[in-house]
């Protein structure tokens, strides 16, 4: 039976596919993963590649949360959804957002800093 642990490597591959056969397997998308929520260790980790996006649409599917629906938008690259956010208050184009991100210091940092981070192109 997998684990939770078994989402490292397909987050480390960035596998949308992979994830969804664990999460189908009944791995959960929202149980700790070394005391950190599955998908903080995805946001986290080094690699960008051009699947991120899928992989975190997969998660959120799944169940899992960001609770910050600007830095869901950023790391989706949802264009429209960010363009709704930014239209309905003066509050987030001012936000300073902090998602863990492996090597790379991002706390405190802009919107326009998570779509440079992320490789983010329809939100930049």
């Amino acid at each position: 039976m997998p684990t939770g642990a078994d989402l490292l490597g397909e987050f480390e591959e960035h596998s949308p596919a992979g994830l969804r056969s664990l999460l189908a397997a009944g791995v959960s998308p929202t149980e700790p993963i070394d005391g950190k929520r599955p998908i903080d260790v995805l946001i986290e980790m080094y690699l960008r590649s051009s699947r991120f996006a899928a992989c975190l649409q997969v998660m959120l599917d799944a169940g899992a949360n960001l609770g910050d629906p600007l830095l869901t938008a950023l790391l989706l690259d949802d264009e429209a959804a960010l363009r709704g956010l930014l239209s309905s208050s003066d509050e987030y184009p001012r936000r300073r957002l902090n998602p863990l991100c492996a090597f790379t210091s991002c706390r405190g940092v802009t919107a326009l800093h998570i779509c440079a981070e992320f490789n983010s192109t329809r939100c930049a």
